[in-house]
């Protein structure tokens, strides 16, 4: 697919929720993403609106970044964090979840801290798409132990 032309990214607002909560159901619908994962919107009220942004093309949001600051609750310095993107499935491929991650990393850099995002292994696209942002593996380490 050809690259978005003419995006905007802006912060996110309380109004852009509807058209987020949207999104994500078209995206959980295509992905088959499990539905006990945390929804969008969860985010939006936990997160909203420290590093948050969404991507408009033609009026339309295209895709949205939900990020926060923090870091000491993991021992770490002060740092910006991607808690959740997401693409609308008519835009995936295009250049908008890229943008938006752009966006994220140039506003933490102009605040001096660190972009950091945790991920699941399972997101291939989504990893290789940090890796090539120049973001590297960090120091955290996820441990699990299961209910007995």
């Amino acid at each position: 697919m050809e690259p978005v032309q003419s995006m905007q990214i802006r912060m996110i607002t309380e109004k852009d929720l509807p058209n987020i909560v949207e999104i994500d159901e078209r995206i959980t619908e295509r992905e088959g993403v499990s539905s006990d994962r945390r929804a969008a919107s969860s985010h939006f009220w936990t997160y909203y609106p420290d590093l948050s942004f969404v991507c408009e093309f033609k009026g339309k949001i295209a895709g949205f970044l939900i990020g926060t600051v923090g870091g000491p609750e993991f021992s770490l310095p002060m740092c910006g964090w991607i808690n959740i993107v997401g693409v609308d499935p008519e835009y995936q491929g295009q250049g908008v979840g890229k943008a938006l991650v752009k966006h994220f990393i140039d506003t933490c850099q102009k605040e001096r801290i660190r972009a950091r995002c945790l991920i699941p292994r399972r997101t291939g696209r989504f990893e290789k798409m940090l890796l090539a942002l120049g973001f590297r593996h960090g120091e955290l380490v996820d441990f699990v132990r299961d209910p007995q």
